[in-house]
């Protein structure tokens, strides 16, 4: 998937920013793209390439945050 355009190659970097310091849920990770200002189609589009890409894994995260208690 490419993304479409300048703006949501700036909410992806921010994003990855945001995962390179700590692991996110989808849902925590857009609510902290809205609160950043960010708008819908680019969070979506953002999301669906973390997802693709492997980055973004929700059940993945539940399995460490599992194993960590």
């Amino acid at each position: 998937m490419r993304l479409k355009n300048s703006r949501t190659d700036t909410c992806f970097n921010a994003a990855i920013r945001c995962l390179s310091r700590k692991s996110y849920s989808e849902q925590e990770l857009r609510k902290k793209m809205l609160l950043a200002g960010y708008v819908a189609v680019d969070i979506d589009a953002t999301i669906e390439k973390l997802n693709e890409y492997g980055y973004l894994n929700d059940i993945e995260l539940s399995k460490r945050m599992f194993e960590q208690y």
